[in-house]
């Protein structure tokens, strides 16, 4: 797995963009045939923003133990989600569905 990671908390007001990682989770690895692009994923401080193919998904944010501390289905029409101003540090992000899911990293 390549490791991932944006850096969201240094720079207020500035939208960056979230590289995502397809995995399989019946195996956890990456899947050998990805999908050919990854969603496109922002982030501008604890705004999360992506376009309609995420619709369905579960937003998860996961501490470094691996502990889901932040979930949400991305409704039909959705195109943000504000993550709670709680959170502060480095998570993984997922965008799960039944069949597979995309991480990467972030700091808020």
């Amino acid at each position: 797995m390549m490791p991932l990671f944006t850096h969201a908390g240094g720079v207020c007001g500035v939208q960056q963009r979230i590289p995502l990682t397809y995995v399989d989770p019946t195996t956890g690895y990456p899947h050998p045939k990805s999908p050919a692009l990854s969603p496109t994923v922002y982030i501008n401080e604890n705004t999360v923003s992506f376009g309609s193919e995420l619709e369905g998904f579960t937003l998860q944010i996961l501490d470094e133990d691996g502990v889901v501390v932040y979930s949400t289905v991305i409704a039909a029409g959705t195109s943000q989600v504000v993550l709670p101003s709680t959170l502060s540090g480095d998570y993984e992000i997922r965008f799960v569905t039944d069949d597979y899911y995309y991480y990467g990293y972030i700091t808020l």
